[in-house]
């Protein structure tokens, strides 16, 4: 009888002892955990960032509770370390009713040239686990930032179960800027001056360039017989330039034309010149900029996009 006492006592000692050392093996975190201090038990558990640097070779597990643990800078996983979310923070049980949330605000991006937002970053780490756990970050708060729920570069031997990871958008490309207006064009020529009402010349031809200029102005009127000739639209484009100036406005001159004795005075208001033309068109917009492209596992932004282009030619 006493042989059995005894090696239930040594069995007592044996899983007693291994309990305790299992337990010196785990760091755990809530969300509202200590800081600094004695922490990372279950009586008094440590927060995400105070918990990671608890944990060595000695201590290489986290037990992460339930709840949203909002981080605004990356945070880096231990070589040799496992990290698992899902326990409920009272008994320490493992549940799946309520996920472990690992989130990241917009705050303090990488600059230019890498312009990153990071949740989770390890460089060279080796001998990994994330489980259980949901990793996200905030969309971009600026144009050309990427985001990385977890970002690993030089990596081995690690392994991610049964994680969501969800980063948010990425930030929009910059638009190139807009082309300058074009430069207006010339006015059209003026209208000739009257003649004789036996040859009532033509106007003035328009302005010449790439657009049509105004038709000119018509020649005077000093004869109810003779209508007035209206100049010739400018070279170029149709119907592009200002319109002719208007014909000298006066009285007929009378030479007794068919017995009838006209008024002999031929005085009267002068044409006018024809009106401007058009200004130019609006340049095209600018071409876009180069796409992105990835360097030493970053995703470098593309180039802004280019000048727009000249405007058109105004028209005459």
């Amino acid at each position: 009888m006493k042989n059995q006492y005894f090696f239930i006592l040594i069995l007592f000692f044996m899983f007693g002892s291994a309990t305790a050392q299992t337990n010196c093996e785990i760091i755990y975190v809530t969300p509202n955990g200590a800081g600094s201090g004695t922490a990372g038990t279950q009586a008094n558990p440590a927060n995400l960032q105070y918990g990671l640097t608890l944990l060595s070779s000695s201590a290489p597990n986290m037990r992460m509770a339930e709840g949203v643990y909002t981080i605004s800078n990356s945070i880096s996983i231990p070589a040799g370390t496992r990290i698992e979310g899902g326990f409920d923070a009272t008994t320490w049980a493992k549940s799946n009713s309520t996920p472990t949330i690992i989130s990241r605000d917009g705050n303090n991006y990488l600059p230019y040239p890498t312009r990153a937002l990071i949740a989770v970053r390890c460089d060279g780490v080796s001998g990994f686990t994330l489980q259980d756990l949901t990793i996200r970050t905030a969309d971009a708060p600026a144009p050309e930032i990427s985001t990385y729920g977890v970002y690993l570069s030089g990596c081995s031997n690690y392994k991610i179960i049964r994680c969501s990871i969800e980063p948010g958008d990425a930030g929009a490309g910059t638009a190139g800027l807009p082309g300058s207006a074009g430069l207006a064009g010339s006015n059209g020529s003026d209208g000739n001056g009257a003649g004789n009402e036996q040859n009532i010349p033509q106007g003035g031809a328009g302005g010449f360039g790439a657009n049509a200029g105004g038709a000119g102005g018509t020649g005077g009127k000093h004869s109810i017989f003779y209508a007035p000739a209206y100049g010739t639209t400018g070279v170029g484009g149709v119907n592009c330039g200002g319109t002719g100036g208007t014909p000298g406005v006066g009285p007929d001159c009378g030479c007794g034309l068919f017995g009838t004795d006209y008024n002999s005075g031929c005085g009267g208001t002068p044409p006018t010149a024809g009106q401007a033309g058009q200004p130019g068109v609006v340049g095209n917009n600018g071409v876009a900029g180069a796409p992105g492209y990835i360097s030493g596992g970053y995703f470098v932004p593309g180039d802004l996009g280019g000048s727009g282009g000249n405007g058109g030619n105004g028209c005459g």
